[in-house]
């Protein structure tokens, strides 16, 4: 140890003879003389392989739950008590404008393109919070990164820990703008139909087979 500093904690990985793989929390400190010179230095390490497998098994099944809900069509979110945004998919992320999951941790609903939403998304949250019970299948709006408005199929539902407490709310959704303009259409075009019946002068019935 030329420098003469302690190196304290730090991670090495370990080959055995046997091919088996060690990782090690290593700590090594200078010895010094009389005259403060550094003479020889002490080790101590700590075996943490289980720690770092447990870890590694962590990663890939956070990886495992990110890829499916990156693969499933709805939008998928979820936000702490305080309603501040843990996590979300990419379908999510995208309508966020933002692009990536991570860029969305750590966010509300007021840093994004639906700040005039925020207060009616909070709200629900809240309701489900308080109430303990999901919220399902209902239809809100949302404005969109480049201010386009769309129309939204929600369901939230409450995120519990072991001991049943509510730590999270959890919620999906799925975009029913071109269904909803559909409905639209078609009351629209009912509406027409009635207008020119009711002020129609001749008589007009229709026949079944």
């Amino acid at each position: 140890m030329r420098s003469g500093v302690p190196k304290i904690g730090y991670q090495e990985r370990q080959i055995l003879a046997n091919g088996e793989e060690r990782w090690l929390q290593t700590t090594k400190i200078p010895l010094r003389d009389e005259q403060g010179e550094v003479w020889a230095v002490l080790g101590m390490y700590e075996d943490i392989t289980q720690q770092k497998r447990s870890e590694e098994a962590l990663r890939e099944s956070q990886q495992m739950l990110q890829l499916i809900m990156d693969n499933v069509p709805q939008a998928v979110f979820w936000k702490d008590k305080e309603l501040v945004y843990l996590g979300c998919n990419q379908a999510f992320a995208e309508d966020t404008g933002l692009g990536s999951p991570k860029e969305v941790v750590g966010k509300t609903d007021f840093d994004m393109p639906w700040t005039e939403e925020a207060a009616l998304y909070r709200a629900d949250d809240w309701a489900v919070i308080g109430s303990g019970e999901a919220k399902l299948n209902y239809e809100e709006p949302q404005t969109g990164p480049q201010g386009e408005q769309t129309w939204l199929r929600t369901s939230k539902i409450p995120l519990r820990d072991e001991g049943g407490e509510i730590w999270a709310v959890l919620g999906m959704y799925e975009d029913i703008t071109e269904q909803k303009r559909s409905e639209a259409a078609l009351r629209e075009n009912e509406e027409r139909y009635r207008s020119i019946v009711e002020n129609s002068h001749a008589g007009i019935f229709t026949v079944d087979d």
